[in-house]
């Protein structure tokens, strides 16, 4: 197969994409040292939100919990969720990422970080945005036209359907 070179720039610019780019969530859910469980768990399913980051006073990042710590650290094992407290569940120093970084490189960085959830930060450290495996997901699929790529069976491009798939 031959891939056209037009293709080929296309999905190059697509990955290369800088996140500040991107239109993430503005909504951070954020909490600080000491929140009960019971209360960072009722802020996720409020807001259909999968993470919760631990800040300090000056905004900084000090940990995150994840929906899927609740699932992995937490779950059935008999903790109470009114007296345990973030803090003992949450990742501590969380990998962060540039907001100036691209697709490509927060892929990259789920991928050998094994997460779902990266916090992007300014030169400053202040925390702007949480970006999501489904926000990378969202912004390819939006950008990648499957009518473009054709018949293309290189595993390096993504094939996508024209319409969302139903579950029934």
């Amino acid at each position: 197969f031959r891939i056209d070179d037009e293709v080929l720039m296309k999905h190059s610019k697509i990955i290369s994409t800088p996140l500040e780019e991107l239109d993430l969530p503005k909504q951070i859910l954020t909490c600080k040292r000491g929140t009960t469980l019971r209360d960072v768990l009722d802020m996720m399913k409020n807001c259909h939100i999968g993470s919760v980051l631990v800040v300090n006073d000056k905004k900084h990042a000090e940990g995150i919990i994840t929906e899927r710590d609740f699932l992995f650290k937490i779950a059935g094992r008999g903790i109470n969720f009114n007296e345990s407290i973030v803090d003992d569940f949450m990742t501590e120093h969380p990998t962060t990422i540039d907001q100036s970084s691209t697709i490509q490189q927060v892929m990259q960085c789920m991928n050998l970080g094994g997460f779902r959830h990266v916090i992007v930060v300014d030169q400053n450290n202040q925390v702007k945005s949480v970006v999501s495996i489904k926000d990378i997901l969202n912004f390819l699929y939006e950008n990648l036209n499957a009518d473009e790529i054709g018949e293309i069976t290189n595993p390096a491009f993504i094939k996508l359907p024209p319409l969302p798939v139903k579950s029934e």
